[in-house]
């Protein structure tokens, strides 16, 4: 799910990837950033775990700012000029990152981690319905 923070910091959701048991969450945004409208110079805030290079990249193609908090460990520092630019904006952009885990929060509670449901399909498709109806009811808000 990608979600956008207007100037009146109401949370919009702009695009949603629903995804098999174990599927790669990265392979999901891979494929909700192409049907993504461009955005000028909006922050994309995102935890370590979305770092690739081949992202940031798709991101700044689509005019976002990419504020992706990037791994990094004692011995080796961040070299790709890319992840460099991403993460100075993480540090810019990243104590706003509460509100994606919030929104992540209130889903969960709201309706739970997951669908007992026997067809995927249909598990797909509720997922995406409950996400579209959280949407709508923070527009209201």
């Amino acid at each position: 799910m990608i979600k956008a923070v207007d100037e009146n910091k109401r949370r919009i959701i702009t695009t949603v990837e629903a995804g098999g048991p174990y599927e790669s969450e990265i392979e999901m945004l891979r494929k909700a950033l192409k049907r993504l409208k461009p955005q000028k110079g909006l922050p994309f805030i995102a935890d370590k775990g979305y770092d690739a290079v081949d992202i940031i990249e798709s991101l700044l193609d689509s005019g976002f700012e990419p504020a992706i908090r990037i791994k990094e460990i004692m011995r080796m520092s961040i070299r790709h000029p890319l992840r460099k630019l991403s993460n100075e904006s993480w540090e810019r952009y990243g104590k706003m990152s509460y509100r994606v885990e919030q929104l992540f929060g209130s889903i969960k509670q709201k309706i739970g981690s997951s669908f007992k449901l026997m067809r995927e399909d249909l598990a797909r498709k509720a997922s995406i319905a409950c996400v579209f109806v959280i949407s709508v009811w923070y527009l209201v808000l």
